[in-house]
């Protein structure tokens, strides 16, 4: 997103009115936006990625945003498309299999554009979103997979006591700051390998609360401080 040096960088006065206006000017907004994305290497004519079908066998493990493959890697782990049909290995030297809300929720193959909007807003659920209005603006689908709405979101607080708790069980995440970033999956795939857990990265409430099982925290620590 535009910060002040992202301004200088990439913002563009595209309605030639003499200034460079992100918060008047719907086309010197969209103009700014289509040069920052240009600039950090998006692939005109490519896709940002793809709904994808994983086999029961599938190593949860794998699914790292970080994880980048050949699209032959992950069709020779049994991966296609949702609508059936096989992946284009031609197309995309290079590609990742993310599970944004776990096992039980969609997965996705993630190609190179995917990566520069994450330049744009570091959050994948904001590229994803991203991605596919794109997709829906141009009549495609929405998702064919059912996201597990059951299971709430672990708020900042309790991603802290995740981590802490992670920590103190011997499956370090190098730092408590609330955020599940790749050393908290990292540590929380071994963890979940461990404890009979499919390793996907994703944390849930089932995990905390069996990790408050598992350890005994002091009082200030329970509370989540960070």
């Amino acid at each position: 997103q535009f910060i002040p040096t992202t301004f200088e960088e990439f913002a563009v006065d595209f309605d030639g009115d003499g200034k460079r206006d992100l918060r008047e000017s719907i086309p010197d907004a969209l103009a700014s936006t289509a040069n920052y994305l240009s600039q950090s290497g998006w692939q005109q004519g490519q896709s940002w990625g793809t709904e994808v079908v994983l086999p029961v066998t599938f190593d949860w493990s794998e699914t790292e945003p970080a994880n980048w493959q050949a699209l032959s890697y992950w069709m020779a782990q049994g991966v296609y498309r949702v609508d059936g049909s096989p992946l284009d290995a031609a197309s995309m030297t290079r590609s990742a299999v993310i599970v944004p809300a776990g096992y039980r929720g969609p997965a996705f193959l993630s190609y190179p554009n995917f990566n520069v909007l994450l330049k744009y807003n570091n959050a994948i659920s904001y590229a994803l979103a991203t991605g596919y209005l794109a997709e829906r603006l141009k009549g495609g689908l929405d998702v064919q997979a059912a996201w597990p709405r059951h299971e709430l979101a672990l708020s900042r607080l309790e991603k802290a006591e995740l981590q802490e708790r992670l920590s103190a069980v011997g499956y370090s995440t190098d730092g408590i700051d609330g955020n599940i970033g790749p050393n908290t999956r990292a540590a929380l795939r071994r963890w979940q390998a461990d404890t009979g857990f499919p390793a996907d990265g994703y944390a849930t409430i089932d995990h905390l609360q069996l990790l408050r099982e598992q350890t005994a925290l002091p009082k200030s620590i329970e509370a989540g401080s960070f």
